[in-house]
């Protein structure tokens, strides 16, 4: 399994990935693979990767392990770790993780348009949390909303310069247990809309 406790980072800055390894009962095990960073690009509603970075990733004997890695070229990413099993068999892991920029918005495919992506899955009641905002087209102005459960607790239209924004959303106690940020806006294609968790 892999998983990374950020869903994005600026250029430039670390992006750690946790590597879990469990044998066929699901057993933590040691185990000695390759971590991998493939940039993702869109190429209309299909995608296609380039490897970007490699290294040798081991895990310790609770089945844990880190990977980490730094790049400064905006984008989505596929973070993955290989290994053989213990039939000479290749299994993988895989999770997403974004580098805000402007060229983030090569990740996008036509038929989503916006992708929201949430720095953390969880926060605290009185924290603001930061929501990466990537378009696959520039300058696009979008009707960002936030509500808890039925109740809308607030909507602000953002202009994004370029094709990417960070928003702040702050938390208060009324968003508790769960909110939801969704993004809607008009192009001349057809209306988009997507939504990210928290």
């Amino acid at each position: 399994f892999v998983r990374t406790p950020r869903g994005f980072v600026s250029a430039g800055e670390p992006l750690t990935a946790e590597v879990k390894t469990v044998d066929a009962a699901g057993r933590p095990v040691a185990a000695s693979g390759t971590g991998r960073v493939l940039r993702v690009f869109a190429e209309g509603d299909k995608t296609r990767t380039e490897e970007v970075f490699a290294a040798p990733v081991r895990t310790d004997a609770a089945g844990r392990g880190l990977f980490t890695w730094t790049q400064s070229r905006p984008g989505r990413y596929e973070i993955r770790f290989e290994a053989l099993d213990a039939w000479e068999q290749r299994v993988r892991g895989s999770a997403e993780a974004w580098v805000a920029g402007d060229s983030a918005g090569e990740g996008v495919p036509a038929n989503v348009q916006v992708r929201l992506i949430p720095e953390f899955t969880t926060y605290r009641p009185g924290q603001k949390a930061r929501v990466l905002l990537v378009a696959d087209q520039p300058n696009a102005t979008v009707l960002v909303c936030q509500q808890a459960g039925s109740k809308l607790l607030d909507q602000r239209v953002v202009r994004v310069d370029g094709r990417t924004s960070i928003i702040e959303v702050a938390l208060s106690r009324t968003a508790s247990p769960d909110l939801t940020v969704a993004v809607s806006g008009g192009k001349k294609r057809l209306h988009c809309h997507t939504e990210a968790a928290h």
